[in-house]
């Protein structure tokens, strides 16, 4: 893995492409750029990933009537700030309109915009280029979530915490006595599901094996914590 001047992962191609498929199929908004005399014109948009081009479909206005043969950049993100999490997957090409024809053929790779009148002009970007950032607060090894036999420190959301030689997470050790009123606990607990459904989401977005097993591990953490405040809340 690579990193940028700012400490962000800078992600392969491939890498944003998966990104850009799964996250088309997941209903995710890009926002797509296009130039003109003054400020860039930019609009949200739904789409696909197909054929290696990002697929959108629009109604009548500015944005189609000028798309056509249009060089366009095509953004889509997703962020936990609480978590200091995200990444962002930047598209810059050609846009062309496609064919009726063509259109007819795409059957469920055909964007589906969540307006009420959806637009009926499909446009195709062939990218000239695909960039991509991931960021995260830590960047893991690829046995990130396990102590190593010898203990070590490592730092999770903001904490330094240190597992004794020869111990294994969450055996009794409490590391943080933490009092909480039902309401606290009740609050806590939503916001550790929420922060779980992302992570859900995130989980089926990569193809990182080392990334996924970080993921996935760091799912497991989340769970048994929601799981203790969940009784608490309603105890």
């Amino acid at each position: 893995m690579t990193y940028d001047q700012r400490g962000s992962d800078v992600l392969t191609e491939e890498e944003c492409r998966s990104i850009l498929r799964h996250a088309g199929e997941a209903g995710f908004t890009g926002h797509l750029g296009i130039g003109r005399d003054g400020p860039p014109h930019v609009i949200p948009v739904n789409f696909t990933f197909f054929a290696a081009e990002v697929l959108i479909r629009l109604g009548s206005g500015y944005s189609a009537f000028h798309l056509d043969g249009a060089r366009v950049s095509f953004e889509v993100d997703a962020s936990e700030p609480y978590g200091r999490k995200g990444w962002s997957v930047v598209v810059e090409g050609t846009a062309r309109q496609v064919p009726y024809e063509e259109a007819t053929r795409l059957g469920r790779n055909l964007p589906r915009p969540v307006v009420m009148l959806q637009g009926m002009r499909v446009f195709a970007i062939c990218p000239n280029s695909i960039s991509g950032r991931r960021l995260r607060h830590d960047h893991e090894s690829d046995n990130a979530g396990a102590p190593s036999s010898s203990g070590r420190d490592w730092r999770t959301d903001g904490e330094l915490r240190t597992w004794p030689s020869g111990g294994n997470e969450g055996e009794g050790r409490s590391l943080v006595d933490l009092h909480l009123d039902n309401a606290e606990a009740r609050e806590l607990h939503q916001l550790l599901s929420e922060a779980l459904g992302e992570l859900s989401t995130e989980i089926a977005s990569t193809d990182n094996p080392a990334y996924l097993r970080t993921l996935r591990q760091r799912r497991i953490h989340l769970e048994r914590i929601e799981r203790e405040l969940g009784s608490l809340a309603v105890g």
